[in-house]
């Protein structure tokens, strides 16, 4: 949003420039609440050329939704087009020969930025074809100008629009975090399964410390007769970087923290 204050005597106008898709606009507004924030970039070029500039006058170009400012300061002519497009609104600031000297949105693959030359879309005349398939719409009663019913109408569609755009990032964010739980209540429950017999990390241990002699470093794993399941062999797997006494140790540690 861009908001610019005109000055007569006795009288100030404030206008509101909207670029955002689906709520592009142009319209007189009352006095916005002052921001303690800084200014953005375009905002200060524009503070720095043309306030306390004469303005001489604003008109649409044809039936384009193109608006064009004409302002004169002590450095001469300047010119502000804004261009109402949807996805690609923007309002470029050029001077008496259409350089620009700034923009809204600096596009320099489009050759909407600083130095560039502006290059305007053939402009086509309304004729009274246009007229009838695009008429100005009628405001409700109780509006006391069409002017009045748009800001009042983009108002509650800007209100609605910022409440879906938070309700769908509220609704992105918890589906992360609903994702993060169920990933961590999934692995939560692999771990419980596991060492749902702590008892058992405690026997495999005692079982490889009684063959820690026989069992070489760097084996894989160690088979031999299960003594708490006669008439069962059992494989314990085994870190091959530790010797097999670290191994049951490593087992019995598994115990105390499954327990």
């Amino acid at each position: 949003n861009l908001f610019l204050e005109f000055y007569q005597p006795g009288r100030i106008s404030w206008v509101q420039i909207c670029l955002q898709a689906g709520l592009t606009r142009l319209h007189l507004v009352d006095p916005p609440a002052r921001s303690k924030a800084p200014q953005a970039r375009f905002g200060e070029f524009l503070r720095s050329r043309i306030k306390g500039s004469h303005f001489e006058s604003c008109r649409q170009l044809g039936q384009e939704r193109i608006i064009l400012f004409n302002f004169r300061s002590a450095d001469g002519p300047f010119r502000l087009y804004v261009r109402l497009w949807g996805n690609a609104a923007n309002i470029l600031a050029v001077d008496g020969q259409d350089l620009i000297l700034d923009a809204f949105y600096r596009r320099p693959l489009k050759g909407e930025t600083s130095g560039e030359h502006l290059t305007l879309p053939v402009i086509r005349e309304p004729d009274e074809a246009d007229r009838q398939r695009y008429p100005v719409r009628e405001w409700p009663a109780g509006q006391d100008s069409f002017n009045q019913w748009l800001a009042e109408y983009y108002r509650n569609q800007a209100a609605e629009l910022v409440f879906r755009n938070l309700k769908d990032r509220l609704g992105r964010q918890s589906q992360q975090v609903i994702g993060r739980l169920d990933g961590r209540r999934q692995s939560l429950a692999r771990q419980a399964e596991q060492n749902s017999n702590p008892e058992r990390f405690r026997q495999l241990g005692e079982i490889l410390l009684a063959f820690k002699q026989q069992i070489p470093r760097g084996s894989h794993w160690f088979e031999t007769d299960d003594w708490y399941n006669p008439g069962h062999s059992i494989r314990i797997g085994l870190d091959e970087i530790l010797d097999a006494g670290a191994n049951a140790v490593r087992y019995y540690q598994k115990f105390q923290m499954a327990r």
